[in-house]
């Protein structure tokens, strides 16, 4: 797999196809990807392709390589910011805007859901890569910060209560008086 973490996994692949090779390999000569084996040791993992090209073995080449546990990631526990109706899908975008890694959510397995808008200032999230995921391995440490919608005045309230009942305090203005009054 390419060191490249900018690249899908598909074209990291290909990537690593193209490493040891004389034939220049697509990313549409790929006809099938064989499920990734997981070897013990380094490399970490094995990979059949068939493509269209005429390598030996009816066009299958392999190759062993290190699929990136995503536990290795986690001491620096990747972090994006994000608003409180984000889906999966964007926290991911904006997570591979943010450190050039591409990620999307079938890289994941779907055992966590994602879900941002209960009122937090922060969530903590463990994904596990799936089984047949090209690049990621194993279970990793996400944090997704929220930032809230300070335009819609419903639900500031709603965030000011919740504040208000966090810190036990009555404060003597409501927001919506004092927006008023702004």
């Amino acid at each position: 797999m390419s060191s490249d973490l900018s690249l899908s996994p598909k074209a990291g692949l290909v990537a690593l196809l193209n490493e040891k090779s004389s034939v220049v390999v697509t990313e549409a000569d790929l006809l099938e990807i064989f499920p990734p084996v997981v070897l013990s040791g380094t490399p970490n993992t094995e990979i059949t392709v068939k493509t269209t090209l005429g390598f030996s073995h009816a066009g299958r080449v392999t190759r062993q390589y290190n699929r990136i546990n995503l536990s290795a990631l986690s001491p620096y526990a990747l972090t994006a910011t994000v608003e409180e109706t984000s889906t999966l899908a964007q926290y991911l975008t904006t997570l591979s805007n943010r450190y050039g890694i591409h990620f999307t959510p079938e890289d994941f397995l779907a055992s966590t859901a994602f879900n941002v808008s209960g009122g937090e200032l922060s969530y903590t999230f463990n994904f596990t890569a799936r089984p047949t995921n090209l690049r990621w391995t194993g279970t990793g440490v996400f944090i997704a910060n929220v930032v809230w919608n300070l335009t819609d005045p419903e639900l500031v309230e709603q965030q000011v209560n919740r504040l208000r009942t966090l810190v036990n305090v009555t404060l003597p203005l409501s927001l919506s008086t004092f927006m008023q009054s702004a």
